[in-house]
């Protein structure tokens, strides 16, 4: 009976850390426009900068941009009309964000790894030729004016959607997970009751002797 109960708290504490695990390193899944999966390692954290854009330009397939912006949206992703544009602008205004204001990452698909990068403006490139995998918040385009028109670049899935999905995955994930550590977590914990139960045959035995 004792022994039952230790099989059964160990495999609770196993589920528990499993769990644990797989929203740690959840890592972050969307499609290209070839409708390959793309994904990436956690974001890193930018400090006063939760918004950002995740874009890659179609001729440089090595890498994927993710450039920040502030919470208070002092400046924010358009896609600027004239010239079709795509950059971080300052609010109210047709001028990018000012230089070493922008943070900025290459993730390098061949190293698997995030490298932060000196950036001189809020520009991002021509939007005809990049793609947007995510983005916190809608893409306008800009009129020269500075004014954002009705016409959308890029429209934020509603998470309402993605919810459901993203909670599916993760949990189908650690379903897998622990179907497949727990063979392994049997023989263990069955060696040691075996272990157990033999050293305390040889500790009676030494008694008797």
């Amino acid at each position: 009976m004792k022994n039952k109960k230790i099989l059964i708290i160990a495999l609770f504490l196993i589920l528990f850390c499993l769990l644990g695990c797989s929203k740690c390193f959840a890592s972050v899944s969307y499609k290209n426009w070839e409708n390959e999966t793309v994904e990436l390692p956690d974001l890193p954290v930018v400090e006063g900068c939760s918004n950002y854009i995740i874009a890659q330009n179609k001729n440089q397939l090595n890498y994927i941009w993710v450039y920040f912006f502030p919470d208070d949206l002092a400046f924010y992703p358009v896609v600027r009309k004239e010239n079709n544009n795509l950059g971080l602008c300052k609010k109210g205004s047709y001028a990018f964000a000012d230089s070493g204001t922008v943070t900025f990452y290459l993730f390098s698909v061949k190293d698997n790894k995030y490298y932060e990068q000196n950036k001189t403006s809020g520009g991002i490139g021509d939007a005809t030729n990049t793609y947007v995998y995510a983005c916190t918040t809608d893409i306008h385009y800009m009129e020269s004016d500075g004014t954002l028109s009705d016409k959308v670049f890029f429209q934020v899935t509603p998470q309402v959607v993605l919810a459901p999905q993203v909670e599916e995955i993760q949990l189908s994930q650690t379903l897998e997970e622990v179907l497949g550590i727990l063979p392994m977590t049997l023989v263990v914990l069955v060696s040691l009751v075996g272990l157990r139960k033999g050293l305390k045959m040889l500790e009676t035995f030494l008694h008797q002797s």
